[in-house]
């Protein structure tokens, strides 16, 4: 029977499956990418788009569908969308990628056996984000057992390169958070001594050199339009470039 690791991330998630004392196997498109945590859902008929389809025609998507990406900076809040007279909570949004990771993983098994995962969140990821994610994963099929914080995971993943040496710092950035983790390797038994978390990642980036776009772009064309009040089919096409 196979164990399910699940990194929820920002822009992109995955999964890894393995059976005790074999190798992990990461769960992946077929092209060894992960899933984008990206969905479109049609404006008038609902029909949605996940992971990879919506990434890569998300600009041909974006007249139609409402595009919504990063959820995860979203779970533990009251941010609705209401498309194609459909309520979108957060909680649906997120249960919608994981539905996708089930998927890929019944694509590669022949089996839909990813019923439950340990799942890692970031550092300073809240009780009430926890039980978002959580519900969300109920949505999806799929029973969180417990949770790890992100830098535990990649720090696991690394673990043979980083055994010789006594501390150990982690540094996870991803697109929505940035965590630090201080590490004290005893002899193989690992101890957290200090972690910090910041709501800072690479969609912040993607903003501020997308507003930079924009300003170029009314300054050229004579026009006052602010970023935050242009259509969001073009503001999602400027994050996109």
């Amino acid at each position: 029977m196979y164990k399910f690791g699940i990194d929820f991330g920002t822009t992109n998630s995955a999964t890894v499956g393995f059976i005790y004392g074999d190798t992990p196997t990461n769960c992946t498109d077929g092209a060894g990418r992960p899933f984008s945590s990206l969905i479109a859902i049609n404006k008038k008929n609902g029909e949605i788009y996940r992971g990879r389809a919506a990434r890569e025609k998300r600009k041909e998507l974006a007249e139609e569908c409402e595009i919504i990406s990063s959820i995860k900076s979203h779970l533990g809040t009251d941010k609705k969308w209401d498309i194609s007279g459909e309520i979108w909570t957060p909680e649906r949004v997120a249960g919608e990628i994981l539905l996708g990771l089930r998927e890929q993983v019944y694509e590669m098994f022949g089996e839909d056996n990813l019923r439950n995962a340990t799942v890692s969140v970031p550092v300073g990821f809240s009780s009430r984000q926890r039980r978002s994610l959580r519900k969300a994963a109920e949505i999806a099929g799929i029973e969180i057992e417990s949770f790890i914080p992100e830098p535990a995971a990649a720090l696991y993943g690394s673990l043979e390169r980083v055994r010789p040496y006594q501390t150990i710092l982690v540094v996870d950035w991803g697109g929505g958070t940035l965590d630090v983790n201080i590490v004290r390797n005893e002899g193989g038994i690992l101890k957290e001594l200090a972690s910090y978390g910041e709501p800072l990642g690479g969609d912040d980036i993607d903003k501020k050199i997308a507003e930079r776009m924009h300003e170029k772009i009314i300054k050229k064309n004579h026009s006052d339009i602010p970023f935050i009040d242009i259509a969001s089919k073009y503001k999602d096409l400027l994050l996109y470039k």
